[in-house]
């Protein structure tokens, strides 16, 4: 039973750390980042700008390996073995990006700021970035992208069950939807700065490069089943 409770404790502070850092992402990125929470400030914040640009794709990444799948269950010192790691991935994802937005210092105004229907179109294009992201999400398999899969079969006294490669969905158009959209939210915010430009410049290089990480993962995984799905179907860019 306290293995359950803890598994349920565990989920809803996931899901609360996702929506929040979600809801500031969403904010903070359609502002340009000229918003922010706690600034640090100064020259200081200028230089902790970079470590947080940095330190999201590079500690990501690194969870999605063989040792970063070991310190995931270090950190409840192996009593559920692997069985709560998606849950910790995505809290750790959602505190990373959580630290990004809300210590931000904004360096400079806009450089370019849609007004009047512009906006509203470009806003829109903006939502519609989201929503498709959502929509990979859901084709990637909900539960896990959410980290509800480990920690809702815990409190059930089960073991995950980890859904089979994505193909479906969003997943016909191209093999990396996810990634896609999240380039897409950076791309289409109405509002621009120098400081936008260079989240777009290094997170939008993350978007291209992170995922071949994650596609020899997969062909280790799934063999000709993912060789045979990645001749049919483009990498990120849906054209063939």
């Amino acid at each position: 039973m306290s293995k359950r409770l803890f598994a349920f404790a565990l989920g809803l502070f996931c899901h609360l750390m996702f929506i929040s850092a979600v809801g500031l992402m969403s904010w903070s990125i359609f502002y340009g980042m000229t918003k922010s929470i706690y600034p640090i400030g100064g020259d200081l914040g200028r230089y902790f700008n970079l470590v947080l640009l940095v330190q999201f794709p590079l500690f990501h990444s690194m969870l999605l390996t063989k040792n970063g799948q070991s310190f995931l269950r270090l950190l409840t010192l192996n009593k559920f073995g692997y069985d709560l790691n998606t849950t910790w991935f995505a809290l750790i994802s959602s505190a990373q990006l959580l630290f990004v937005f809300v210590f931000w210092t904004p360096s400079s105004g806009y450089t370019f700021s849609a007004q009047g229907m512009v906006l509203f179109v470009w806003g829109m294009i903006y939502f519609a970035s989201w929503i498709l992201l959502a929509k990979s999400m859901y084709d990637a398999s909900l539960p896990l992208q959410l980290g509800a899969l480990g920690w809702m079969a815990v409190s059930k006294g089960k073991r995950p069950k980890y859904p089979g490669m994505p193909m479906e969905g969003t997943f016909r158009v191209c093999r990396q939807p996810i990634y896609l959209s999240f380039f897409l939210i950076i791309l289409t915010a109405p509002f621009w700065s120098v400081d936008h430009l260079i989240l777009l410049i290094l997170w939008g290089a993350y978007c291209f490069v992170g995922p071949m990480f994650k596609e020899k993962r997969y062909q280790r995984i799934y063999g000709d089943t993912f060789s045979n799905y990645k001749e049919k179907t483009p990498y990120m860019i849906p054209i063939k």
